[in-house]
């Protein structure tokens, strides 16, 4: 026997429940927010680093050439 189509209907996973749909939409764009601000503040930091690295360069190779 064939089953009936409301059997077959998954009533967990409504498609067209409006307050899910919305929710799932807010929580996509909190996600979207995130990857974003992370990847500027570890280039932030990458910057930062590299700027340090640099100071720190110079000022070793420069009391170096006036201790000579």
């Amino acid at each position: 026997m064939a089953k009936r189509r409301e059997e077959s209907y998954n009533w967990l996973d409504d498609p067209f429940d409006e307050k899910k749909a919305a929710a799932e939409r807010e929580r996509m764009e909190a996600k979207g927010a995130f990857p974003v601000a992370g990847c500027l503040i570890v280039g932030l930091v990458v910057v930062i680093l590299i700027v340090a690295l640099l100071v720190m360069g110079a000022l070793t190779f420069g009391t170096l050439a006036s201790a000579r």
